[in-house]
């Protein structure tokens, strides 16, 4: 009996200009279309020797004789990384991206400059390994990020319907009609997810800025200085920044064999994301800029506290000092019996 193929594969065939149709692994290939095998592993263990014998089984009559068992392999295990590798001279290519998510639980006091008490980048590697004719993608378990620190994540991967929806719009509509071009045009939707990732860093970034200024005086005490936050946005920032710098080639622009995927035809998409990877990583940049000045504004706020305690230090020390030496005086000049303090 087969390891539920059905529920971790899903197929589906693709020819240019037209809607894909769903299909199951047991049907032979679309002939002179795309076939795309959307593998997911959470909650599962395909990864397995036997598992991922049994599937290998299923899926190599759809990829015409180019898919060998090392190839499904590294494509169930690249899930903790970016990874590019090729196989048979690149004609057959893998590539792990990411989808960013961001989340925030809990909240401050209520008031401007509050900052949320828990803040997460969620990553969701995508294994991608593609040929001539076929393209076979694997959602792995999730990845969670509290700073630079990797914590756990439940729940299954995001939904890829909407993906899919999205994807078959785009083939539908335009001219792609390789593997690699069905490729490009999934790696663009997980791309999409980048720009709203760094804005949320950003926006915390600004959050905190606040507090420095809103939170301080209101209320006529001088709170302690969030000394946290700025270096897990730093990290927060360097590992998205991590995940996306491999997906930015050089010569991509002019060279379409230099893209992620061989065979794509569709130059114009390979541009439109190469051009939303370099935004992305641009945008990191100068956030990384910013917080390098956050740093400065920090190192000058914690000066100040300390320079603050040290001025309650001694005032405490004159009054103290005062207490004792006004009764002593008192004693020296008249001569009077005076109690002194204890």
């Amino acid at each position: 009996m087969p390891v539920s193929e059905p529920k971790i594969a899903a197929v589906s065939h693709w020819w240019p200009g037209r809607d894909p149709r769903a299909a199951e692994l047991s049907e032979p290939g679309p002939g002179d279309g795309i076939c795309w095998v959307d593998i997911d592993v959470a909650g599962k263990a395909p990864q397995q020797d036997r598992a991922a014998g049994d599937l290998y089984a299923s899926i190599e009559p759809l990829c015409g004789g180019q898919l060998d068992r090392q190839m499904l392999a590294d494509l169930l295990a690249c899930g903790a990384r970016p990874e590019d590798r090729s196989y048979r001279d690149g004609q057959v290519r893998l590539v792990v991206a990411c989808q960013a998510e961001t989340r925030e639980a809990g909240a401050g006091e209520a008031g401007p400059g509050t900052l949320a008490q828990a803040r997460m980048l969620v990553c969701q590697p995508v294994g991608f390994l593609a040929g001539d004719g076929w393209v076979i993608t694997c959602w792995h378990r999730r990845q969670g990020y509290e700073g630079a620190l990797k914590i756990g994540v439940s729940g299954d991967p995001s939904p890829h319907a909407g993906i899919s929806g999205c994807v078959a719009r785009r083939w539908r509509d335009g001219p792609a009609k390789s593997a690699g071009d069905l490729g490009v045009l999934i790696l663009n939707e997980l791309v999409l997810s980048y720009a709203p990732a760094h804005r949320k860093i950003y926006d915390w970034l600004e959050a905190w800025e606040l507090t420095l200024y809103l939170d301080s005086d209101l209320d006529g005490q001088r709170r302690t200085v969030d000394r946290t936050s700025l270096p897990d946005l730093w990290g927060t920032m360097a590992v998205l920044r991590n995940w996306i710098s491999p997906l930015n080639r050089s010569g991509i622009r002019t060279d379409i064999d230099k893209a992620w995927f061989a065979g794509c035809t569709d130059h114009d998409a390979v541009k439109s994301v190469d051009d939303r990877i370099d935004r992305s990583l641009q945008a990191l940049r100068d956030l990384g800029t910013t917080l390098r000045s956050s740093f400065g504004l920090l190192h000058i706020q914690l000066t100040e506290e300390q320079h603050e305690r040290t001025e309650r230090l001694q005032r405490l020390i004159e009054y103290v000092t005062a207490a004792v030496l006004i009764p002593a005086l008192v004693v020296g000049f008249y001569g009077s019996n005076t109690k002194l303090p204890g």
